[in-house]
């Protein structure tokens, strides 16, 4: 047990050595953030053929020189709920089907989730100016219908949401 212990002291040594260095250099703290924009779990489907390289992001969390830069869409181009965390700061339109939804005690906010194990995962937040609009409260007029939600992708928590604050963001998809 001493032996990884020491590793694991010289691992956490080198990291904070390289950071330093890179502060340094550039005269400005350095904030990394691992592989922004996505989980740090294997989606379905997917693979790692690489390790993940971290990507430096200014004051304002902005990315620089990212290696992996994040895809751009089309305007109009509707993406799947389940694929948001790539648009981290874009503007997009997603889609997909609530199946949980709740409004907290004395909260004035809604959450729509798109899978019933939602921890982590994308999700839509209603904010009191959203609130209110429909024949039905949000958590019951949206429950078990696809829906097409318009905004800024954002993290809160590491976690990619789309915060609705305008009932003109969010509209019901009609199957056909």
């Amino acid at each position: 047990m001493p032996h990884h212990a020491t590793f694991c002291h010289a691992l956490i040594l080198s990291m904070t050595m390289a950071i330093s260095t890179l502060a340094a250099a550039t005269n400005q703290p350095t904030f990394f953030k691992a592989a922004i924009g996505r989980s740090p779990f294997l989606q379905p489907g997917e693979t790692l053929t690489a390790p993940l390289r971290p990507n430096r992001l200014d004051r304002q969390n902005n990315l620089v020189n990212s290696p992996n830069p994040m895809p751009q869409i089309a305007p109009g181009t509707i993406i799947p709920w389940n694929q948001a965390r790539r648009y981290l700061g874009q503007t997009i339109t997603i889609e997909g089907k609530v199946v949980v939804a709740h409004q907290p005690r004395k909260k004035q906010v809604c959450f729509l989730n798109f899978t019933p194990k939602w921890r982590g995962r994308f999700y839509v937040i209603l904010f009191k100016k959203a609130l209110g609009h429909w024949d039905a409260p949000p958590q019951d007029y949206f429950l078990n219908k696809t829906i097409r939600v318009t905004g800024k992708i954002q993290h809160h928590n590491q976690t990619p949401q789309i915060r609705v604050t305008n009932p003109n963001q969010i509209q019901i998809v009609i199957s056909k």
